[in-house]
């Protein structure tokens, strides 16, 4: 992996469908570079309907620095 990256990784057990995984928690897997930064994104929405068009999702940004973790949501118009 490469070093400065932060993965969501939504837990999906033994489902075969990501709609049948949708609520399941998310983990984040921290690989940090060098100066132990890393950063990364996550795109959400309902998964189902089209109103992601609309703007109803969320952009969320992680940043992680000397161990702490921080997340800020965006606004995906901006």
């Amino acid at each position: 992996m490469k070093g400065g990256s932060i993965l969501p990784i939504l837990a999906h057990k033994r489902e075969l469908s990501l709609l049948n995984a949708i609520k399941n928690n998310i983990r984040l897997d921290i690989y940090p570079d060098s100066h132990n930064f890393a950063e990364g994104m996550l795109y959400l929405d309902d998964g189902e309907s089209m109103d992601h068009l609309k703007g109803n999702n969320s952009l969320v940004s992680y940043k992680y620095l000397n161990s702490i973790l921080t997340a800020t949501k965006l606004n995906p118009t901006e």
